[in-house]
């Protein structure tokens, strides 16, 4: 998390990308490399 603190703010768009709790990225919806998971 410091490296996220710290780091340049154009690294990674936090408009399209979310970190969990355990610092994963994962993108948002609408980010063209989100795909919703099937139903189970």
């Amino acid at each position: 998390y410091l490296y996220l603190l710290f780091s340049d703010d154009n690294l990674i768009s936090l408009d399209d990308w979310v970190f969990n709790s355990e610092a994963h990225v994962l993108p948002i919806r609408g980010n063209p490399l989100y795909r919703a998971s099937p139903q189970l």
